[in-house]
């Protein structure tokens, strides 16, 4: 019971990172369009 349980938190732990990570990058890319588009905004 345990330790299904300790798998369990351990597998749920590992697509959190994953998530986290996935998150990291999309708002890198977002935060660089945001920048792009402030730029062209300012040249118009």
């Amino acid at each position: 019971m345990t330790w299904q349980r300790y798998k369990l938190n351990l597998r749920n732990s590992l697509l959190l990172e994953e998530y986290f990570r996935v998150m990291e990058q999309f708002d890198s890319i977002l935060s660089s369009v945001i920048d792009s588009t402030l730029i062209i905004s300012l040249l118009i």
